[in-house]
């Protein structure tokens, strides 16, 4: 009777133990919500940000071009500023309703941030190369000789840039992003 009682008293401290590293492994592991994943992302991408712009800034400061300095100071605060929002409505701690209208809401939010996301890289793109390679100050000082030439290229640089921006974001967040529709339209057809 003693040795069973200590059988039992062993088998049980191996367990605990087991039970203590589990714990240990899950509280130190990184999270595996879809959520979380896109969420660390788009704080990597505030960070940039933040070192990004502002070093844009100081660049045309130096370069004495402070309309440009100005449009990159207002670019930069409306996309830090953008991202802070997009970050607190997907970091809410609280589900009001269900689990299912949470996800929804959050991947509706992620739709949002991709059509802003590739629109405003459309546009940055083409105003870094029309900037990078004098298209406008020729434009406007009237040393080009062909308007229709300006528009093909504008045109073509806007779709090369559509693409470019696509793979990024697609790069980023894609994975994620396919896996979060599915899980809500998973969630949806049980429903």
């Amino acid at each position: 009777m003693e040795e069973d009682d200590l059988k039992n008293i062993w088998k049980m401290t191996q367990k605990s133990a087991a039970e203590k590293t589990d714990i240990s492994s899950v509280y130190t592991s990184k999270s595996t919500n879809l959520i979380d994943k896109i969420l660390d992302t788009i704080k990597l991408e505030q960070r940039m940000n933040v070192i990004l712009f502002p070093a844009i800034v100081i660049f045309f400061g130096v370069l004495e071009e402070y309309l440009l300095a100005i449009i990159s100071l207002v670019l930069g605060i409306g996309a830090i500023l953008y991202y802070r929002n997009l970050i607190l409505k997907l970091n809410r701690s609280s589900v009001e309703h269900s689990v299912v209208d949470y996800l929804n809401e959050c991947y509706l939010s992620i739709r949002v941030f991709r059509r802003h996301y590739l629109t405003i890289g459309v546009v940055m793109f083409i105003f870094g190369f029309c900037m990078g390679s004098n298209l406008v100050s020729d434009l406007f000082e009237g040393e080009v000789e062909n308007l229709t030439k300006v528009v093909i290229v504008s045109i073509g640089i806007g779709v090369l840039a559509f693409i470019c921006v696509h793979i990024i974001f697609y790069f980023l967040y894609g994975k994620n992003v396919k896996k979060l529709k599915e899980s809500v339209e998973a969630l949806r057809n049980e429903e």
